[in-house]
């Protein structure tokens, strides 16, 4: 069946989009939009709209995290209206948690890509903008209510986060990147997180590489991180990345690449202890093929560790 989306005044006026045009209505076809965060459809049959019994909401999730009591997070968007989704778990059912407002204009869309979880409250982190134009978005669940927190734009028309781990209730830091307009490609971010107060902190892209971009991050105690993402290349290839926040620096450690690969990036990462980090991530070879990726810190190094 032929399907339009519904634009603005298409109640009044009978009159949808079809690949990118606006064009009538004929009677009996469906258009789809959104309602209260969930995709919405309704038929024209030439003189009024009639709603459709709504299905399930259209929602992707991008991350989760819990608490010691059982209770967990998960966020990410509602693709009907682009707008960001957090849902709770309490233990035996989960449940769409109210946001504050993200979105100043419309059109405007965001995501929540990430969350972490310490003690009794979570803290998730993404983006919200229009065309390109991004700013780094932050809020805190504290067992009861979901409140905004304030973050930081670098000097940059984007900048988003796509990853956060909270060493405290109020502690937290997020990963992510921004538009590096002198040098013409995206840069690494990291910035403190936290109730009434946000900061950025300097990272570095590694040397001789235009571009970095941290994806996951994993703080062991507020005084000690590893966030992992991908250094993009001059020839336009990746490789893993590693950045350590240590005695309140960033500094670049070296990660690994497959044998052959032609392109490398680490999404995520996990630490027990200064010691003692997992991170995962994908390789692709010249053919394009991609395989899975794990790397392992002891200490000194990182080595790849076999996957299936």
């Amino acid at each position: 069946m032929e399907r339009h989306e519904l634009v603005g005044g298409a109640r009044r006026r009978g009159i949808g989009r079809a690949a990118g045009r606006i064009v009538p209505v004929a009677p009996g076809v469906r258009c789809r939009g959104s309602s209260g965060g969930q995709a919405q459809t309704e038929i024209w049959n030439g003189r009024s709209w009639t709603a459709e019994a709504p299905g399930p909401p259209d929602g992707l999730f991008f991350g989760v995290a819990c608490t010691p009591t059982g209770s967990c997070i998960a966020v990410g968007y509602f693709s009907g209206t682009n707008s960001s989704l957090a849902e709770q778990w309490d233990g035996t059912s989960w449940s769409v948690l109210p946001l504050p407002v993200l979105l100043t204009e419309p059109g405007e869309q965001s995501e929540l890509l990430g969350v972490s979880c310490a003690s009794g409250s979570c803290t998730a982190v993404g983006w919200a903008g229009l065309g390109g134009d991004y700013s780094p978005v932050a809020v805190r669940w504290s067992g009861t209510t979901v409140t905004s927190l304030d973050t930081t734009s670098a000097a940059s028309s984007r900048t988003e986060l796509y990853g956060v781990s909270c060493a405290s209730p109020t502690t937290c830091t997020g990963v992510g990147f921004y538009d590096d307009v002198s040098l013409g490609a995206v840069h690494s971010l990291a910035e403190t997180v936290a109730p009434n107060t946000s900061s950025l902190q300097v990272t570095h892209n590694p040397p001789g590489e235009p571009g970095s971009f941290l994806a996951g991050v994993s703080c062991a105690s507020r005084s000690i991180c590893i966030a992992v993402g991908f250094a993009v290349g001059s020839s336009g290839a990746d490789a893993t990345l590693d950045d350590w926040w240590y005695g309140g620096v960033w500094s670049n450690v070296s990660t690994p690449n497959p044998s052959g690969s032609a392109s490398a990036e680490l999404s995520g990462v996990s630490c027990t202890a200064m010691n003692a980090c997992m991170a995962v991530g994908s390789a692709s070879g010249s053919s394009g093929a991609t395989t899975t990726l794990a790397e392992r810190w002891n200490g000194s190094s990182w080595a790849i560790q076999p996957t299936p």
